[in-house]
């Protein structure tokens, strides 16, 4: 009877061992796990804002060179409208514009349209035809196609200043900052792995920007145009005169 007791006693023990190394394992792998699915998402939004870039590419290929509009002008017509179809018509579908860290869509079928997930730098496309928002410029012209942030991850903006994370936006300004309360407008969002925006150039490469304010993109050089680093980035220059 002593040998069953003790023999229960050392079962129970072992069975004690076993789930604490279990769940000393699980501590450890969780956090790897994590950062793997973030990972994943990541490539994901990167490789949904290629696609929007080379939709850019492609519509001033078969326009002239002429980039679309960036957000609302003496038209109407925003970027989503004139690029963006659910039949896949158009350069790109609603799937190519939605981030993989953001909720699922509301029921409104038309979200895309100005609630996209990805933003565009409107002073780019808007301001970079003849200072009127109403000509775009001709993408071939554009110096330095490799420095230009063209489209990024985009909160829409809350009337209170902070972004509203469940929404993205169509666009934004080089001077996001200083329309923070604007809610007809977005800012770049910093979404994945905490503090980092996936962006896409003009040149169709797309990278990853660690800013260190996840609320205040401009904390960036790369999203402050009053730097070099963010001028340069978030400008429109030709080079040469547009024709």
């Amino acid at each position: 009877m002593r040998r069953l007791v003790g023999r229960k006693n050392y079962i129970m023990v072992e069975f004690q061992i076993t789930i604490a190394v279990l769940v000393l394992m699980l501590v450890l792998i969780m956090p790897v796990i994590y950062k793997a699915k973030e990972r994943a998402k990541s490539r994901i939004c990167l490789s949904n804002l290629k696609q929007c870039a080379m939709g850019f590419t492609f519509y001033s290929e078969i326009n002239m060179d002429y980039m679309p509009y960036a957000s609302r002008n003496k038209y109407g017509i925003p970027w989503t409208l004139l690029m963006i179809s659910e039949d896949g018509l158009k350069n790109l579908t609603p799937r190519m514009v939605t981030c993989p860290v953001m909720k699922k869509k509301k029921k409104d079928t038309t979200w895309w349209r100005f609630q996209p997930d990805y933003g565009v730098n409107d002073y780019l496309l808007s301001s970079s035809g003849d200072g009127s928002g109403n000509v775009t410029g001709k993408l071939p012209r554009l110096s330095d196609p490799s420095e230009k942030i063209l489209v990024t991850d985009s909160w829409r903006n809350s009337t209170d200043g902070t972004p509203q994370l469940d929404s993205g936006w169509y666009y934004w300004e080089r001077a996001f900052m200083l329309n923070r309360q604007n809610n007809q407008m977005g800012r770049p969002a910093a979404r994945h792995f905490g503090n980092t925006i996936p962006a896409a150039f003009a040149d169709m490469h797309v990278r990853l920007i660690q800013v260190p304010d996840r609320d205040s993109p401009e904390s960036s050089p790369y999203f402050n145009y009053g730097t070099p680093t963010g001028y340069n980035a978030l400008s429109w220059t030709s080079e040469k005169k547009e024709e």
